[in-house]
């Protein structure tokens, strides 16, 4: 799990990266960034990014999202109240 991505959310910055382990728990597509196949090669990474830049309203949509995801789930209170439920009921 990239903490990474959960500090850019923070800052509203959505993430490009690949789809690899645990990533796609943290970078959501369309809400947060967006999780390129794993197989993704440059020119993919750059046409994401070629369509955030020509789309400012949906990078500002994606940048507000991304805040909103961190507060709601990718920060570590919430980290710690799910921590906590897992353990009260075992």
């Amino acid at each position: 799990f990239g903490i990474v991505f959960c500090e850019a959310s923070a800052f509203g910055i959505p993430s490009i990266t690949r789809n690899t382990g645990g990533i796609g728990n943290a970078v959501i597509n369309g809400v947060n960034g967006y999780c390129l196949d794993e197989k993704s090669n440059s020119e993919a990474y750059t046409l994401q990014l070629q369509n955030l830049i020509e789309n400012e309203e949906e990078y500002k949509k994606l940048s507000l999202s991304s805040r909103k995801l961190y507060e709601d789930e990718l920060n570590w209170d919430h980290w710690a109240k799910e921590v906590i439920a897992m353990l009260e009921t075992k």
